[in-house]
């Protein structure tokens, strides 16, 4: 199905001050099989800066599928790419991302 989310931070002072950052999420997860689930995920962040240029900071758009190995044990596999908005709001030099795509394998166990 389909699952929608808004988020809202609010600064409330220290190294942010008072500014805000909104963030809408959509995620859409269906099953492939009895034993395997998918999911697609986006997000959008807006930020409201104190002294600062507002406007759209950062998406993502990422994807993961994962399902039972056994009744105890699971799996999963992810990517998600990440993305810097408008430059004025988040400009290159001071807090650029490091990577722009993380990957994730998992394996967990149920006791």
């Amino acid at each position: 199905g389909v699952a929608l989310g808004l988020t809202y931070y609010q600064g409330v002072g220290g190294f942010i001050g008072t500014s805000s950052y909104i963030e809408g999420a959509a995620s859409y997860g269906l099953d492939l099989s009895e034993s395997i689930s998918a999911s697609i995920d986006a997000t959008a962040g807006f930020a409201d800066q104190d002294g600062g240029e507002s406007g759209f900071q950062d998406y993502s758009i990422g994807a993961s599928v994962g399902g039972a190995l056994t009744e105890s044990w699971s799996w999963g596999v992810s990517g998600t790419y990440i993305g810097q908005g408008d430059d004025k709001v988040l400009p290159d030099g001071v807090f650029a991302y490091d990577v722009d795509f993380v990957g994730m394998f998992s394996l967990a166990c149920d006791m």
